[in-house]
């Protein structure tokens, strides 16, 4: 079960219509998830939580595996600390990571 799937279906699903309503939410869906719209969803997630307490993206963190956070379950926090903890430069901001809601 993957994050995406303990949310309120109808969450999802008025989250992915909006990511296809936008150009934003389609390259998250047509190139960071290669057309998984529910994986897409975790991403923009992801990426939501890293511009606001890092200031980038899961671009920016080198070698993090991702789709096998999202696929192992993982919430978008957790997703991101595993990712920091293999990163030289970012690894220092998990305990700001661990505070935030």
């Amino acid at each position: 079960m993957t994050f995406i799937d303990t949310l309120p279906a109808e969450h999802v699903v008025s989250s992915i219509d909006a990511m296809r309503e936008s150009d934003h939410g389609r390259f998250y869906i047509d190139h960071v998830a290669q057309g998984d719209a529910r994986f897409a969803l975790f991403m923009l997630l992801v990426d939501r939580k890293m511009r606001a307490v890092l200031g980038v993206t899961h671009r920016d963190i080198a070698d993090a595996c991702w789709r096998d956070f999202y696929q192992d379950g993982m919430e978008p926090t957790e997703a991101i600390i595993e990712a920091l903890q293999g990163d030289d430069l970012y690894a220092g901001l998990i305990p700001v990571l661990q505070q935030m809601p």
